[in-house]
């Protein structure tokens, strides 16, 4: 009898969509799936100001407290600091690669780029997204 074989099993991961959009014909909310839903997640951690959750008070991020730093080489690490501690504390799903924040003063905001790797698969992706100031 030969021997059984066994195979790697894929996880996938499924998310809420926070918009909270309604499929059409069934009217359920509409899902997130595998990098879609880290994407959503990850966007969430950095976007959501540390103590603003009940009862979860270390979730979250510290980048609303420089947001509103003149836009200077100190404040661009200090926003990468913040941005991988929250990451690397809140996504267990991840492999962080690297975070490179960059200064847009026309549009009074940061363009960021993180690129990681997904626990269950082999290549890298790269999440590119817009930190504006607004209150």
């Amino acid at each position: 009898m030969p021997a059984p074989i066994h195979t790697k099993r894929l996880r996938k991961y499924r998310d809420l969509d926070l918009d909270f959009l309604v499929h059409p014909l069934t009217n359920d909310i509409v899902g997130r799936s595998d990098v879609d839903a880290i994407n959503g997640s990850v966007i969430n951690i950095i976007k959501t100001q540390r103590g603003e959750r009940v009862f979860q008070s270390d979730f979250g991020s510290t980048i609303y407290h420089s947001l509103f730093e003149p836009m200077v080489t100190e404040t661009r690490v200090i926003l990468e600091g913040a941005i991988e501690q929250a990451i690397n504390s809140f996504e267990p799903r991840i492999e962080l690669q690297g975070v490179q924040v960059t200064a847009d003063p026309d549009r009074n905001g940061y363009e960021v780029s993180i690129v990681y790797f997904p626990i269950n698969e082999g290549s890298p992706v790269e999440l590119d997204f817009f930190l504006n100031r607004l209150r």
